[in-house]
């Protein structure tokens, strides 16, 4: 039985940045927003995340470098794709790849390894042990003492989920630009089409 709840705890852990990057696209889909640069994101956020940690010895810090680390990516795919009306596909592939090479030259430079980098100074999200759930024998295993971020992720599939089928902003915006409420002028980057 502890082979079968590692085994479901590891493909919850697994998916749950998978899943919001996934979030992350579709509220950039619906927004008319084809963004493939999600991964490249991924990536300058766990990086600077690690890094964020690592130095203030603070998880909470990780989180928000982490979030910074992203939105500096994001803002770079902004200024071709939206900004410079620059392709896509194209834009979100360059920057995946200049995010590779990022990483890894400033993990060289920093931390003088190749690879992977591991240390006792990184402060990790701490576990959540809900407590009624956690005592229960083998569901309790499964739904207690998991990191933080994957309770927050199922929040935010609910949040996203109700949203969008409740027909939000993003989505009345980005399928079909008149039906934008009229409060958003036609100039607007919510409502620009192609």
């Amino acid at each position: 039985m502890n082979i079968l709840t590692g085994l479901i705890n590891g493909m919850i852990t697994s998916a749950t940045p998978i899943l919001l990057s996934a979030l992350g696209g579709s509220l950039t889909y619906y927004a008319g927003i084809f963004n493939i640069a999600m991964e490249g994101m991924m990536l300058g956020g766990a990086f600077f995340g690690m890094l964020g940690s690592y130095y203030f010895r603070s998880w909470q810090m990780g989180i928000l470098f982490a979030i910074l680390g992203a939105i500096i990516i994001a803002l770079i795919f902004i200024l071709f794709a939206v900004v410079l009306k620059m392709d896509e596909f194209l834009t979100g592939v360059g920057l995946n790849l200049f995010t590779v090479g990022l990483t890894t030259y400033l993990l060289r430079q920093i931390f003088k390894v190749k690879g992977a980098f591991t240390s006792p100074d990184i402060v990790s999200i701490p576990n959540v042990d809900i407590p009624l759930i956690k005592d229960i024998p083998v569901v309790g295993k499964i739904i207690s003492g998991h990191n933080l971020i994957i309770y927050l992720t199922i929040m935010a599939t609910i949040l996203v989920w109700y949203s969008s089928s409740r027909h939000a902003l993003v989505c009345d915006c980005g399928q079909l630009v008149t039906t934008a409420p009229a409060w958003i002028p036609a100039e607007s980057p919510l409502t620009a089409s192609g």
